[in-house]
């Protein structure tokens, strides 16, 4: 039974006029710590206590911005048209889904050993996560119905691009 199906769009730039303090307190709200460290460890965002400190060179906040950017821009994008695809049946939270590439989704904890933190084993860690495959996974059990059917177990299949400053993203939910 399809459940819904959701689509966004967004244009980035709108996210890289942010400076990068708003940026940080944007993607702490937005995102899951799996998500948050992922995006610090692709697009070399700063730790909280450095946001403040000036950058050497103004290029490099440049990139920097535009990477985050990307990052959350596609995070955002699709987890709206999650939502969408789940209203009214269930009233996600950002936090209630995460988008992670499909090599780290198949690790439900994301703790890393010290051996995996070490060597970021490319089995596990996608050298740019922001282009490559994402899969959205819910952080906690969902009890949702739908015209008073209960369902156990839900597929989520998405897709999502971007060109340029566009990003677009497209959820159809199923469930069973």
């Amino acid at each position: 039974m399809i459940v819904g199906l959701g689509t966004d769009i967004l244009n980035t730039l709108r996210l890289q006029a942010f400076s990068l303090n708003r940026l940080s307190r944007l993607s702490k709200r937005i995102l899951t710590a799996k998500e948050f460290a992922l995006m610090q460890d692709t697009t070399g965002f700063p730790t909280s206590s450095s946001l403040h400190a000036p950058f050497a060179h103004q290029s490099d906040e440049g990139f920097r911005v535009e990477a985050v950017s990307r990052f959350l821009g596609v995070r955002w994008a699709a987890k709206e048209a999650i939502y969408k695809a789940l209203y009214p049946h269930y009233v996600l939270t950002w936090k209630d889904v995460e988008a992670l590439p499909i090599s780290m989704s198949k690790h439900r904890t994301g703790k890393l050993d010290s051996a995996e933190a070490g060597e970021r084993q490319s089995s596990l860690w996608d050298p740019n996560p922001s282009s490559g495959k994402l899969q959205l996974r819910f952080t906690k059990s969902l009890c949702i119905n739908v015209n008073e059917i209960a369902l156990s177990k839900l597929n989520i299949h998405m897709s999502i691009s971007h060109d340029n400053d566009m990003v677009v993203a497209t959820v159809l939910v199923e469930g069973e």
